[in-house]
């Protein structure tokens, strides 16, 4: 639950995996974000497999506070969701590659400012960078650049999440209590919690027809 980012990406062959690498790491040390790079040489000739120990190219970026931002490619150029390479058995996602093909990251603790500046800096690398690109952005910042629309999303999200929070902490699970009957109890509170804060008491808020 979170405002996230989705992406798939190509990187080009207008500018070398190198210059890629050192002006990522010049944009992380600017902003405080951590990173760690992969392998920093370029673009083989000939692409090996795509294997969970295959070699990928590029690097990690982790925003604070932000989950992090898979820019790692493998040898055939397209970018690869390293979660997805290490964790899922690779029969599964070489049946729907959109898997490891895609990649996302979750804005949701970081804030507007950091979510509008990952959308800034991959509007900068697909002119720069890369062949292609695919965004799905779940503020549509991407697509709109309304930054009070972003404000006003997260705004919503995370009162969504401290309402969650608070029924959760308040109904705690009990003994002996599955999960699907867990939260079939806090829907029924909830609807319960609804309905007093909208339903008048007797006589309050009625006109007066006399």
């Amino acid at each position: 639950m979170g405002i996230t980012i989705h992406y798939s990406a190509k990187f080009g062959t207008r500018h070398s995996m190198r210059e890629f690498i050192d002006e990522m790491v010049d944009i992380a040390k600017t902003l405080n974000w951590k990173y760690t790079v992969l392998e920093d040489r370029e673009f083989p000739q000939t692409p090996g497999s795509l294997e969970k120990d295959c070699d990928l190219f590029g690097l990690l970026l982790t925003p604070t506070e932000c989950e992090t931002l898979d820019l790692c490619f493998h040898g055939d150029r397209r970018l690869i969701n390293l979660t997805c390479l290490q964790v899922i058995d690779s029969k599964d996602w070489k049946k729907d590659p959109s898997w490891i093909y895609t990649a996302s990251c979750k804005t949701q603790f970081a804030g507007p400012e950091t979510h509008k500046q990952i959308i800034l800096l991959f509007k900068y690398l697909n002119k720069k960078y890369f062949d292609e690109l695919e965004m799905n952005d779940e503020t549509d910042y991407w697509n709109s650049g309304d930054e009070e629309k972003l404000k006003q999303l997260f705004s919503k999200m995370s009162r969504l999440i401290n309402m969650l929070k608070e029924t959760l902490d308040d109904f705690p699970i009990q003994d002996n209590e599955d999960v699907e009957d867990y939260f079939k109890r806090i829907l029924g509170k909830s609807v319960e919690i609804r309905a007093v804060r909208i339903d008048p008491r007797p006589g309050e808020n009625q006109s007066n027809d006399n």
